[in-house]
């Protein structure tokens, strides 16, 4: 069965943190949490156009699903108060971004790298966003809206509790998304 998710109490533009705190919908926490959802809906987009009969675009999948769930643990981090922050990164079902997160999106980067390496690409292949075709363009598209939501990030760290682990995540996942589009790029570009 589907709950129900219209609570009213957001009509007067109020929202409650994961504590239960209300705090404007202008809040900057609520502010980046936008941020970050749009990033994650923006990569949902992109990544229906991977072709999964591909090994590689198969991989990639794999990656992504694993960092789209973490990316919800992200986001609830950020919308819970400082003095809540302990309390949610103890409860067990939130399962809060760790250095083996990290390390994860580090080994899909190497992964990747060593992928075009193998294609003998090299970054003077590339100019312009897009000009690799629809599916390089996307997953361009996708990394920026990961780098605005990691500014985000950092604009909310000068004023909140906004652990390393987490703006770390969100760069390095930046940097594999780059990687994706050259991809993309590299395998959409006719060769002369």
């Amino acid at each position: 069965m589907i709950p129900n998710i219209v609570t009213k109490t957001g009509d007067g533009g109020t929202t409650s943190l994961w504590d239960g705190t209300r705090v404007s919908k202008t809040d900057k926490r609520i502010e980046c949490v936008g941020t970050l959802d749009l990033f994650h809906a923006t990569l949902g987009v992109a990544r229906t156009y991977l072709d999964v009969t591909q090994p590689v675009e198969q991989e990639l999948l794999r990656h992504f699903d694993f960092f789209q769930q973490r990316l919800f643990s992200l986001m609830g981090e950020v919308a819970t108060s400082d003095e809540a922050k302990e309390a949610f990164r103890l409860n067990e079902k939130n399962r809060p971004l760790s250095q083996a997160d990290i390390d994860l999106i580090d080994q899909a980067y190497a992964w990747l790298r060593e992928t075009l390496n193998a294609r003998q690409m090299t970054l003077k292949q590339w100019a312009v966003y897009g000009s690799g075709g629809r599916r390089e363009a996307q997953f361009d598209l996708a990394r920026a809206a990961c780098r605005k939501a990691e500014l985000s990030l950092w604009e909310l760290k000068a004023n909140y509790e906004i652990r390393d682990e987490l703006v770390v995540f969100i760069n390095r996942f930046s940097d594999l998304l780059f990687f994706v589009g050259r991809y993309f790029g590299d395998l959409e570009t006719p060769k002369n």
